[in-house]
């Protein structure tokens, strides 16, 4: 029986190819995860023993060669020879602190080089040192790290003179200070985009409480890069591709099995906050209609009151936006939250509409029943219809954030100016 292709996805992403047992045969990554399966079905030796190919689609390609790698360390698929096998293959080596060092290292050296002790952190393998290169620069503009961190001479290294060193190598930083650093550094690598944000979000907040506010906007700049080089090019990967849009759209139903949730959603809201520490709170509102994102309908949110958390600031946009009545109603509406966030709005949404909550820790969909239980889904991240909403919660964060930078930017000069 030929192997089902019509649900890949031509968008960047990790392919699986698994056998009768779904057990990954081999495990890829690609610009366009479609296109380079149909390659493989042509002449791969693996074909003859898959069953199901699988595909986690992701932002872009730097992510994808992350997840690659993840995937095929943790289930070391037989057919993946260049990857397993090649002692040439490159590896990333985070030497053992204090003096934590990024090294590019070979199979065959890591042994030799005893890089296999226990406390140093090995990611990896990569295809070539290529895509190896394109990580660390992304992780090295993200967050920051050192060539020569405490060398002797103290002398700058070449990335500080780009503002990509925090300054280990000339004494602007302590090991301690630099040790963070390699923290957020080794959960990049590690393929955790979701917690990382979530620890970058909580250090902003904690520095400003504590004024701070350097601090605080240092982490709000690692935080930004991590948005942009985690959601460029999903949103016009899904306006490109409406047929698929479409049969996603009708697959939401069957998936939540929402009680106010009986057909496709022809319309679907997303909403979310930005502030820091509470002060210049925004919202905002996101759409998807007919299986498009139609940003002539997104709509920006000052708040007007002073909310005491995220929850009464989502209550507060979403009783704002029901009373414009010229405004089409939504059939699903998407919280940027979890519990907390939906017990405080779902009350004063009218039926038929249909709410859930979106957590960012683990990723799972909140919603109440017909008997007002709390449900509680936790799908596959390769799930679209979670893909979807993630797309959608991304897109919401990022209007919120830009209105809420926009804000401080604004009061910042208004305080420079008295």
């Amino acid at each position: 029986m030929p192997l089902n292709t019509a649900n890949l996805p031509h968008l960047p992403g990790v392919y699986i190819f698994e056998d009768k047992n779904k057990t990954p045969l081999y495990i890829g990554k690609s610009i366009n995860v479609k296109t380079r399966v149909k390659q493989h079905l042509k002449q791969a030796p693996f074909i003859s023993q898959t069953k199901k190919i699988n595909f986690i689609t992701t932002p872009n390609d730097t992510i994808a060669i992350l997840l690659e790698a993840e995937l095929i360390k943790n289930y070391t698929p037989k057919f993946n020879i260049i990857q397993k096998d090649n002692r040439s293959a490159p590896y990333i080596v985070i030497t053992n602190p204090p003096h934590q060092r990024i090294l590019i290292v070979r199979g065959q050296d890591l042994i030799q080089s005893n890089f296999l002790h226990p406390k140093q952190q090995i990611f990896g393998p990569f295809l070539n040192k290529k895509q190896v290169f394109k990580i660390l620069k992304s992780a090295r503009n993200t967050f920051g790290y050192c060539q020569k961190p405490f060398n002797s001479t103290q002398t700058s290294c070449f990335y500080f003179h780009l503002r990509s060193c925090p300054g280990a190598c000339n004494g602007q930083v302590t090991q301690k200070q630099y040790q963070q650093h390699i923290k957020l550094v080794t959960r990049f690598l590690s393929g955790k985009v979701i917690g990382l944000k979530k620890t970058l979000t909580k250090k902003i907040n904690q520095a400003a409480k504590q004024k701070n506010f350097e601090l605080a906007q240092s982490f709000k700049s690692k935080l930004d890069n991590l948005e942009y080089l985690t959601n460029t090019s999903k949103t016009s990967q899904f306006f490109a591709l409406p047929n698929q849009n479409l049969k996603l759209m009708q697959k939401i139903a069957k998936t939540l099995n929402h009680p106010l949730l009986k057909s496709t959603p022809k319309r679907i809201e997303c909403y979310d906050t930005a502030h820091l520490q509470t002060t210049h709170y925004t919202g905002s509102m996101a759409v998807v209609e007919d299986g498009q994102l139609s940003p002539n309908q997104y709509r920006l949110f000052k708040i007007k009151s002073k909310p005491t958390g995220d929850p009464q600031a989502l209550k507060e946009i979403i009783t704002r936006r029901l009373k414009h009545q010229d405004w089409p109603l939504p059939d699903l509406i998407i919280l940027d939250g979890g519990v907390g966030q939906l017990s405080v709005v779902f009350p004063i949404i009218p039926d038929p509409i249909a709410t859930i909550a979106l957590s960012k820790n683990k990723e799972t969909v909140h919603f109440y029943n017909n008997k007002g239980k709390l449900v509680n889904l936790n799908l596959p991240l390769s799930n679209p219809v979670l893909s979807l909403f993630r797309l959608l919660r991304d897109e919401s964060h990022r209007l919120a954030t830009t209105l809420h930078q926009k804000r401080r930017r604004v009061t910042n000069l208004q305080r420079s100016a008295t």
